[in-house]
């Protein structure tokens, strides 16, 4: 009879020992759904973010273009551009102007200038090679001083 006590002190201890077991895996298993949500909830709020970056950098896309153009109505001549050019970087030399000068021409300057109303645009120049922005004389002609003059 003491043996078969034995047993079931025994049986009891491995029983006791699977609960606390089984309670252990049941809180680990909590902890790990608990994780989990918490990696959803910070993926959806990262995607939040990338799309208002996205529509951030949509708008300054636009913003952009549309400065392009608006600043398309002006014309330097190559004289002038590369002048002002040396002022602002003398190792670069006019080049750089004339990179960004031909660049601003592929869109359209003023045609697509919403909001420009009562602004004359300055007549296109035929020579392919003719810079946006211009800081002219009276006459057409360029300015000696190098400082705009009000038209």
């Amino acid at each position: 009879m003491s043996e078969i006590v034995e047993s079931v002190g025994r049986v009891t201890a491995i029983i006791d020992q699977i609960a606390t077991a089984s309670n252990d895996q049941s809180g680990g298993i909590e902890q790990v759904n608990q994780a989990i949500t918490q990696m959803d909830h910070v993926v959806q709020q990262n995607a939040a973010v990338v799309e208002q970056a996205s529509a951030a950098a949509e708008s300054m896309r636009t913003q952009a273009q549309l400065l392009t153009q608006m600043s398309g109505v002006f014309k330097l001549n190559e004289e002038d551009a590369s002048r002002l050019n040396r002022r602002r970087d003398p190792e670069r030399g006019p080049a750089a102007v004339v990179q960004v000068a031909r660049a601003a021409k592929v869109a359209a300057p003023a045609a697509a200038v919403g909001g420009m109303a009562g602004h004359a645009a300055a007549p296109a120049r035929s020579d392919p090679g003719a810079l946006p922005l211009s800081a002219t004389g009276a006459g057409g002609k360029p300015s000696d001083d190098g400082e705009w003059k009000e038209f």
